[in-house]
């Protein structure tokens, strides 16, 4: 995936793990783009008003989900980003 100034404004990048499965429990994973640069990769999100929110419940300890929940969607991003590629 290229990136433009437009996709910095309509999406969300992550390269930290537990933060895109914590995301993923209540927004759709558009896409991992692998770094070329570094063995990381970015996780993508649509960009919106409370996405924001959800991150900075998740940065403050605020945000509470069900740990089940949390630990399937963590391995769904871990199945997706090893079987990517």
């Amino acid at each position: 995936m290229i990136t433009t100034n437009l996709d910095v404004e309509r999406f969300y990048r992550t390269t930290d793990l537990g933060l895109a499965a914590a995301l993923a429990l209540f927004y759709s994973l558009e896409a991992i783009d692998r770094l070329t640069e570094q063995p990381k990769a970015q996780f993508v999100f649509k960009q919106n008003d409370k996405l924001n929110e959800l991150i900075d419940a998740y940065w403050n300890g605020q945000l509470q989900v069900d740990a089940q929940a949390y630990f399937q969607k963590l391995r769904a991003v871990k199945t997706r980003l090893y079987g990517e590629g």
